[in-house]
């Protein structure tokens, strides 16, 4: 989402400007189009699911150097209002590889039972970074390549899993000191 672009070349305050992707043989029609919303600067950051209601004669289309192949459409969806739908999704670390601290964004779909953990290659816990109650939204964690002793990780390839009441999502990082 480009907020801040849109209003500094258009001087509206009320427009987002996105850049979505459709199949080759797809169309945007009247409905409901569920966005996944990457915030902030890129797929590295949490993300939301958001429904726009879209109306027929609010929709324009326009074609890329005059041609048919690769259509520009502008959405007139009026008050989106709140109708952001958190996802349940476990981001890729930020650096990875990473030399001593990297960052962990995960985003939760529902309140409840959760936990963040790191494993070695063996599938040996190495640190628990959280394991409790937790509320819904987006959160950020750092790990500092530390165990659950305070004692530093060698170099390789460590897991982290997030598990929530319905969802196990695990990915892979390399630490290089």
């Amino acid at each position: 989402m480009t907020r801040d672009l849109q209003r500094c070349c258009c001087g509206k305050s009320d427009v987002e400007q996105l850049c979505a992707y459709l199949g080759i043989d797809e169309k945007l029609t009247e409905g409901n189009v569920e966005l996944i919303y990457y915030y902030d600067h890129g797929k590295n950051q949490p993300q939301v699911l958001k429904t726009v209601p879209v109306i027929r004669n609010l929709i324009s289309c326009e074609y890329i150097n005059g041609g048919t192949k690769y259509p520009v459409y502008t959405i007139n969806a009026g008050n989106l209002g709140n109708n952001t739908i958190p996802v349940t999704i476990l981001e890729q670390n930020y650096p990875n590889p990473f030399n001593g601290t990297t960052k962990i964004n995960y985003s939760l779909k529902d309140s409840g039972e959760m936990s963040l953990d790191i494993f070695n290659v063996k599938g040996q816990l190495v640190k628990t970074i959280y394991r409790g109650k937790s509320g819904k939204g987006s959160f950020s964690t750092v790990w500092n390549s530390k165990d659950d002793r305070g004692n530093p990780c060698s170099n390789g390839i460590y897991f982290y899993k997030l598990r929530t009441g319905d969802k196990t999502q695990v990915r892979k990082m390399m630490l290089m000191k």
